[in-house]
């Protein structure tokens, strides 16, 4: 797997609104065929101010301009979207992660769901 990044719809939380933001495949599900994302946001000011807390699920992109991101990017680990293929075969790829930052990612994601 390559940890593409796509543009994608993703929804607020607890709500049918949202936006189009990037978002990491994680995982496909061969059963329904849909893919597995997590979402990708840019810094704000609430996180530096609760760094605390959103370190404990934000893994910060540290080749954020090579995975074809405009600014300093973290993916939300906590929030495994499902896209369904028909979605996903009109979402425009943005790039992918590097290695290191597939490194951090798993690590981050498995220290979250441990």
């Amino acid at each position: 797997m390559n940890y593409d990044i796509y543009l994608v719809f993703v929804p607020f939380f607890k709500t049918e609104d949202g936006k189009e933001r990037p978002a990491v495949v994680f995982d496909i599900n061969g059963e329904t065929y849909a893919t597995e994302l997590l979402p990708v946001y840019s810094q704000k000011e609430n996180h530096i101010k609760n760094a605390s807390y959103y370190d404990s699920f934000m893994y910060e992109i540290l080749d954020w301009q090579e995975a074809g991101l405009k600014k300093p990017s973290y993916i939300n680990v906590s929030n495994i979207l499902e896209v369904d293929f028909k979605t996903m075969f009109k979402a425009p790829r943005i790039g992918e992660l590097s290695d290191r930052d597939v490194e951090g990612l798993l690590e981050k994601y498995n220290s979250y769901s441990d």
